[in-house]
């Protein structure tokens, strides 16, 4: 498949044709950023690290870095709160999962889930 784009740029006027093999994401360092897919989907963070093939993401739970392809990010404005979809979890917050056994919350992953230490 091809994409067209028309370039905003007083020497560039008749639109330009590439392959859509050709189109890449590009972020730079600094950039807040969403992951959309993978294992560390719904996770936002600011990029550290970027190039071609990986970014690393200085993550806004817990300020862990992890690498992603940057074809799993998109730029956002909204960032992770700490705090689960439902409202009853928090990062840091210690829980029962049985009588014997407790863990203490160290990441939300997508909008149903939690990992627990």
């Amino acid at each position: 498949a091809r994409v067209v784009m028309q370039p905003h740029h007083s020497d560039l006027t008749e639109p330009i044709s590439f392959l859509a093999s050709e189109i890449t994401k590009h972020f730079s360092p600094g950039n807040h950023v969403k992951v959309i897919n993978g294992s560390h989907i719904s996770e936002t963070g600011l990029i550290v690290r970027y190039g071609p093939n990986a970014a690393v993401v200085l993550s806004d739970q817990g300020m862990h870095q992890f690498k992603v392809n940057p074809r799993c990010l998109r730029l956002c404005q909204e960032r992770s709160s700490g705090v689960d979809s439902s409202g009853h979890f928090r990062l840091g917050d210690l829980v029962k999962i049985d009588p014997q056994t407790v863990g203490v919350v160290v990441r939300f992953e997508g909008n149903d889930s939690l990992r627990l230490l």
